[in-house]
């Protein structure tokens, strides 16, 4: 019995551990958003099978609720909303003038988008679009997130394709992507998966986005 406990607990304190840096990061990044920040505590209870009904306990939340907020971690991240984490992570300074033809002015994240724009970090496509509801695939969040370091003052340059060798689909990153991408498996910020695939096409989760910044945020 001594063994079981002592076993529980060395599982759950790095688990909770992880929970406190993401629940910092959404508090420091996205002030006054209680939901963000709960939802942000849910991260980590993905990743580890842990005992969930403990953790129900000190949230004083149900079942019903938890399994919602795991859902919607797990769910995938679209291009708009990564571009607006992007700007509140890392404080976009430039106020953006015009924006790409179906960026709504009224969306919550117009003005990020504009701002991204301005930078030259959100480039769109040749007609002019974003395509801000779509899901983002996780080479082109690996192709925003270098131009974000590069604008932001912590620039991160293209590394060797040679770096993605050591993964098993490796080749199969666009040649667009290959620098970015490279440059951030070089820095330690993408790692792959258990399987050594890098899963370039596939989408990003919210979760996975919540880990990739604190990577960086952490380098």
């Amino acid at each position: 019995m001594g063994n079981y406990i002592l076993k529980r607990t060395l599982l759950i304190i790095p688990t909770m551990f992880l929970v406190s840096i993401i629940v910092f990061l959404f508090q420091r990044f996205i002030p006054g958003s209680a939901v963000d920040v709960i939802e942000a505590q849910f991260i980590a209870m993905g990743q580890t099978d842990i005992d969930r009904a403990a953790i129900i306990h000190q949230l004083g939340l149900d079942v019903p609720i938890l399994q919602q907020y795991i859902n919607w971690i797990g769910g995938i991240i679209t291009r708009g909303d990564f571009v607006l984490m992007l700007s509140r992570a890392f404080r976009f300074s430039v106020s953006g003038g015009d924006n790409f033809k179906d960026v709504p002015a009224e969306s919550y994240y117009a003005q990020a988008i504009s701002s991204a724009k301005a930078l030259g970090i959100a480039q769109g496509g040749s007609d002019g679009r974003f395509n801000p509801s779509a899901s983002l695939t996780r080479e082109d969040a690996m192709v925003l997130l270098q131009r974000t370091l590069n604008r932001t003052g912590h620039g991160i340059d293209d590394a060797s394709a040679s770096y993605l060798n050591r993964f098993s689909d490796g080749k199969s990153v666009s040649s667009y992507a290959q620098g970015s991408v490279a440059a951030l498996v070089q820095a330690g910020v993408i790692q792959g998966d258990d399987a050594g695939n890098l899963n370039p096409k596939g989408s990003l989760t919210r979760a996975e986005m919540a880990v990739i910044l604190h990577r960086v945020l952490t380098l």
